[in-house]
């Protein structure tokens, strides 16, 4: 059975490329210029980032 943190690491590594794409797709589909759509996809990215930063930092730290 893989551990808590072997599993977020997957979920983590395929929402990640999920939104790697997503952008990449977008800037493609228009023409290479920044959109709406774009700077949406951009900023729900970094939020998953930085809550996936939160959640590692807080089991490092025995909160749960």
């Amino acid at each position: 059975m893989p551990s808590k943190t072997g599993r977020f690491l997957v979920f983590f590594l395929f929402t990640l490329t999920v939104f790697i794409v997503d952008v990449l797709l977008l800037y493609y589909e228009n023409n290479f210029e920044i959109t709406e759509p774009l700077v949406m996809s951009m900023i729900f990215l970094v939020f998953a980032i930085v809550i996936s930063i939160l959640a590692v930092a807080d089991k490092q730290t025995g909160r749960s």
